[in-house]
């Protein structure tokens, strides 16, 4: 389902900052799940979609798509949801839904100058003034693919406190029995965290690293799959604190 990897409200205080420090943040709040996917909250003032490396994974079904919210969306439909093609007007009727998630101007974050700019713009020069406003958001839903390795940082010290936000909103928003996404269990027991701790470091399909930035893909009888957390969805700081949480459970 759209929801399993989308959320439908804001994700970061500021939606000129959707980085995966901010949006961590706002989350751990807010208790808002931290989904690999982009939220719908917004998608209808985005101009571009599946930009960066999603062309790796998709190939060249991305084209049509970068410029086309409605292709987006038959994309997602047909190959993320492995659904069929959505009609006409089922896309149009989700179009209409995004439109009523669509940024407000209350959302938004201004300087006092860009208060006083955007004031004088509104009344003599509209297209300064939507220059301001789309200045406040970004317009590109972006991704850049990591790698399979366990990454290194120096020095780097795990927040176990992060890290139990996104095992908590973030694992088991899928992989919790109860909700019944997956056929890949997890829980906050021992043997769910011993089990993750022997796939550290295990170099191939089902090493944590591996499949948080490859994901899964469709197979003959359970064509969903898991779609990978991008570096703008989770930064490798974020993934070295799941890794250290992830120790500290199994061991303590």
């Amino acid at each position: 389902m759209c929801t399993d990897c989308h959320n439908q409200v804001k994700e970061s205080a500021d939606p000129g900052d959707e980085s995966p420090e901010a949006v961590l943040e706002y989350g751990k709040k807010n208790k808002i799940p931290f989904l690999p996917a982009a939220t719908f909250y917004g998608q209808y003032n985005k101009r571009h979609w599946y930009n960066g490396d999603y062309d790796k994974k998709y190939g060249d079904l991305v084209k049509p798509t970068r410029d086309s919210l409605y292709n987006a969306i038959q994309l997602c439909a047909t190959q993320c949801s492995q659904g069929r093609e959505m009609t006409f007007w089922e896309i149009r009727c989700v179009m209409h839904y995004f439109k009523s998630l669509e940024y407000k101007m209350a959302d938004l974050v201004f300087t006092p100058y860009e208060i006083n700019l955007l004031g004088k713009a509104v009344v003599n020069n509209h297209d300064i003034a939507r220059e301001i406003i789309h200045s406040r958001y970004s317009e590109i839903n972006d991704a850049t693919f990591g790698t399979s390795q366990i990454p290194e940082i120096e020095g780097h010290v795990p927040n176990l406190e992060n890290a139990e936000y996104i095992y908590v909103f973030g694992c088991l928003h899928c992989h919790a029995a109860e909700k019944e996404i997956t056929n890949f269990d997890l829980g906050m027991d021992k043997l769910s965290f011993k089990f993750l701790e022997a796939k550290l470091y295990k170099y191939n399909s089902f090493s944590l690293s591996h499949i948080t930035r490859y994901g899964t893909y469709a197979i003959s009888g359970r064509k969903q799959y898991m779609p990978q957390y991008s570096m703008q969805n989770m930064s490798d700081s974020q993934l070295l604190d799941l890794i250290g949480y992830i120790k500290h459970k199994a061991n303590e």
